[in-house]
């Protein structure tokens, strides 16, 4: 088997500093990436303690230069395997809250 990657030139979103002066659409591209996240159970990207996701921003990138200039690009996707019921159960409830949050409480947005 072969695995092919594309290198995509970019900094870490945390640490780019050409992030920060487009602050309304890195928040929009954030929130997509949570609701993508959500829907394949990827707790290794954002890290959302409400739903115990511990994250690691180091796979969000801002891209440098090409077509990914200037945007949020996401790394290291997984669809996860089944996980347990329980811990199935679990997420769901919560992802059903944090949705709940968001569409409801401004504030509660900006907190996430």
């Amino acid at each position: 088997s072969l695995l092919v990657i594309e290198y995509i030139p970019g900094a870490p979103l945390l640490t780019s500093e050409k992030a920060i002066e487009d602050v309304g659409s890195i928040a929009y591209a954030l929130g997509q990436v949570l609701a993508l996240d959500i829907i394949l159970g990827n707790p290794d990207r954002l890290c959302v303690k409400r739903l115990g996701w511990p994250g690691n921003p180091h796979n969000i990138l801002f891209g440098r230069g090409g077509r990914f200039d200037g945007r949020v690009v996401c790394i290291d996707a997984v669809v996860q395997r089944k996980p347990p019921q329980t811990l199935t159960s679990l997420e769901d409830a919560a992802c059903e809250e944090l949705a709940e949050l968001a569409f409801n409480d401004v504030g509660f947005v900006k907190t996430v």
